[in-house]
């Protein structure tokens, strides 16, 4: 069994709040990476490199929350709208201003580390890593643990959604 798959197996055990609560103990240059996925269940590489390219040019045909929904492995969360619109037109725009950095040299990836970067997946779970060991967590968190306890969720809330009565029929 190799970690990533132990880790899943652990991850069984954690819950919504406690993956909630780790995201809210993490640095700022994490924590809208981590909120992302939590609120999608997006792939970890496809949080990581998500660029605003994307982003813009899908709010713009499909609108906020169609254009979220279309990065989410579930069905639905209270804060899509504006979750990106907030955040790249927002904090990332400030940020980039704050290090002068020009709107012709930004780097086109949505979530930058504190130099102004584009993340790594191995950046960002060794910062997880660190921080479920500072923590003293059982299970260490990385954005994949994060993605499979939220899709865990959804799931679980979908099957206890009450069913359609079969014999239900319409013509």
């Amino acid at each position: 069994m190799t970690d990533d798959e132990r880790t899943l197996a652990y991850a069984a055990d954690i819950t919504l709040d406690e993956v909630g609560a780790f995201i809210d103990e993490l640095a700022n240059e994490y924590k809208f990476v981590a909120i992302f996925v939590f609120a999608t269940a997006a792939a970890p590489e496809t949080a990581i490199n998500l660029d605003v390219a994307t982003v813009n040019s899908r709010i713009a045909r499909l609108g906020n929350f169609l254009a979220i929904q279309s990065f989410s492995n579930v069905p639905t969360h209270q804060d899509w709208e504006l979750l990106l619109p907030v955040y790249i037109r927002g904090r990332r725009a400030a940020f980039l201003r704050l290090k002068n950095i020009p709107v012709s040299e930004e780097p086109p990836q949505v979530y930058l580390d504190r130099n102004a970067r584009p993340f790594t997946l191995k950046k960002v779970n060794a910062a997880f890593s660190r921080l479920s060991k500072k923590l003293d967590l059982p299970i260490p968190i990385s954005l994949e643990t994060i993605a499979w306890v939220v899709a865990r969720q959804s799931m679980l809330e979908r099957l206890a959604m009450p069913q359609h009565d079969p014999s239900f029929c319409r013509h």
